[in-house]
């Protein structure tokens, strides 16, 4: 990583438990506190992985560099081990511990946001090829889509979705109606994070 800049000094937020450690072209990581002394001996850089952005350093191993992210160092794991890391709330920038989660390629899918083709602004929900006046729900578990119905409106199909949503992937789903699930673990927002504003080169696709 080239190191550039010394990196600047950031406003930290009221919340003592948070802080904000600054990275390459003007992003900022969020981490525990607990976290914070031991992030900061290293300078970190951001990348972008898809669609998300993620805090990382180069990492030498076996003589070889490669990239170390930020969240993966946090949970101590390591190359080729098969694990994927979830970020709660869907911000790759959000280190927090609380954020993280283990899992498979599976469950990581399953808590992603809209994607970026995306033209009903919401999940599982697309445009029916054969009429437009109708819209298709539908969604991915267990490595096969299932059909949910065709709708006139987009927003029944987007419910369709969130009740098929809850039942087949528990924990990790991600809903359209949040606030329709106030008491459901299940109630995180549907929406991605906005992207920054700062330019960066994408990178290759990693295990995250």
């Amino acid at each position: 990583m080239n190191h550039g800049k010394p990196r600047p000094v950031l406003i930290q937020p009221e919340d003592t438990s948070i802080r904000l450690i600054a990275l390459t072209r003007g992003f900022v990581v969020k981490v525990d506190v607990s976290d914070y002394e031991d992030l900061m001996c290293n300078l970190w850089g951001v990348m972008k992985c898809r669609d998300k952005w993620y805090a990382y350093r180069t990492h030498i191993i076996n003589g070889q560099k490669t990239s170390l992210l930020l969240h993966r160092y946090l949970l101590g794991l390591t190359p080729g081990d098969g694990i994927v890391v979830d970020h709660d709330n869907g911000d790759g920038l959000d280190c927090r511990r609380d954020n993280l989660r283990k899992g498979g390629t599976a469950e990581n899918g399953q808590n992603r946001g809209i994607q970026a083709n995306n033209t009903s602004g919401f999940k599982g929900v697309t445009p029916y090829r054969y009429n437009p006046e109708f819209w298709v729900a539908q969604i991915k578990a267990f490595g096969k889509h299932k059909h949910l119905g065709l709708f006139r409106e987009k927003e029944k199909a987007a419910r369709a979705y969130d009740e098929a949503a809850i039942r087949l992937h528990g924990r990790y789903a991600r809903l359209n109606f949040p606030e329709e699930h106030p008491t459901s673990s299940h109630a995180r927002p549907r929406a991605a994070q906005p992207p920054p504003t700062a330019p960066i080169e994408s990178s290759p696709a990693l295990r995250l």
